[in-house]
């Protein structure tokens, strides 16, 4: 944790003390609104229109703050960089990084949207740039995949998120010319059968994203469980003209002013699927280190349906996801916060049935 870090976790209770102040159904809460303290922040619109300093505000409590860094499993392809000034102390040295080609950094793009260091005035603020840390699983094959989740789960982080595919014929004919597509990692028998197992045996939530060939995917039988699939949304409230859809997606998350980092420095890269699904896994490690530090239990399927349970609801995404909305960390917050006050509540999955297109 870098010193600049250090000192405004120091002085967060001051923050939610000395901030601005709302007043809700007759009493007093206190506010804490982040000043930008990351250059790059107000080019994440993504992370605006889903209002994550908002529900810091709220998440950030004491127990939050003092307790102890989530652990996040990625997985992906290509190597990254530890000493990038924005991932600082964020990688942990057990992480599995072959230094191969240093022109594929899509593995430190995903990276950086998910954990880049918030608050310590360098380039971008992750979705959860405080609080955690990230154990990276550079991987080529399909046994690569099996082996790094098993490892990673044996490990204990609470969220695992892979934002790749596999390199397979296309299912339907392809509208960009390619001569393959990526298919799902649920799409392979062996890599759905190590996912289903993980969310099923252990606390690990399985963050996966949906896929960019505008085919429209059904259920996989993992996504009972602690699974989620992630498709994108663009600016105008649209599925995104790439994005794979349909009931097998779990719900969607803003794809407009996603930016992450390259070896060096940082970059707004054409949206992909592969990019909205870090910040849904932030959702999740928020959920996971939330309830954690105030004692909660929960199960991979709880996170999944607190998240489900609260997105921001689109008529037009009826049929076209599990839940038809997209990501909102601050509803999500506040479920949140209602379930640490009453964890004896059954929490099931909201109904979408009376919602029409």
């Amino acid at each position: 944790m870098t010193a600049k870090l250090i000192q405004l976790v120091f002085i967060f209770p001051f923050l939610f003390a000395g901030g601005a102040f709302a007043r809700q159904a007759g009493s007093v809460r206190a506010l804490w609104v982040p000043q930008g303290q990351d250059p790059y922040s107000t080019k994440q619109t993504a992370l605006q229109e889903m209002h994550l300093d908002e529900a810091m505000a709220l998440l950030l409590d004491e127990k939050t703050r003092n307790s102890e860094d989530v652990l996040i499993g990625v997985i992906d392809k290509g190597p990254v960089e530890r000493n990038h000034p924005d991932l600082l102390d964020a990688i942990l040295p057990e992480s599995e990084i072959l230094k191969v080609d240093k022109r594929e950094w899509h593995g430190q793009y995903v990276t950086g949207i998910l954990a880049a260091r918030s608050f310590n005035d360098v380039g971008l603020r992750g979705a959860i740039g405080i609080k955690s840390k990230i154990i990276y699983r550079q991987v080529h094959t399909a046994d690569d995949i099996i082996f790094s989740i098993n490892k990673l789960v044996a490990r204990g982080v609470a969220v695992i998120n892979m934002s790749l595919g596999l390199n397979e014929p296309c299912a339907e004919p392809p509208e960009f010319g390619q001569t393959s597509c990526q298919e799902p990692l649920l799409s392979s028998a062996r890599i759905a059968s190590a996912i289903e197992n993980a969310a099923r045996n252990s606390n690990t939530v399985m963050v996966i994203s949906a896929g960019n060939d505008r085919q429209r995917i059904n259920p996989f039988t993992a996504e009972r469980d602690g699974v989620i699939i992630v498709g994108s949304i663009n600016e105008k409230g649209e599925i995104a003209h790439y994005s794979n859809h349909g009931p097998g997606v779990s719900l969607y998350a803003a794809d407009d002013g996603v930016w992450g980092l390259t070896n060096d420095g940082y970059l707004r890269r054409d949206p992909a699927t592969s990019f909205t699904t870090p910040l849904v896994s932030a959702a999740a490690a928020w959920s996971a280190l939330y309830l954690r530090a105030h004692d909660v239990n929960y199960t991979p399927r709880d996170i999944k349906n607190l998240i489900l349970n609260s997105v921001q609801v689109q008529k037009n995404l009826v049929g076209e996801a599990e839940a038809p909305g997209r990501l909102d960390y601050l509803n999500l917050a506040r479920a949140l916060q209602n379930y640490a006050a009453h964890p004896d509540q059954h929490l099931a999955r909201r109904s979408f049935k009376s919602i029409h297109r």
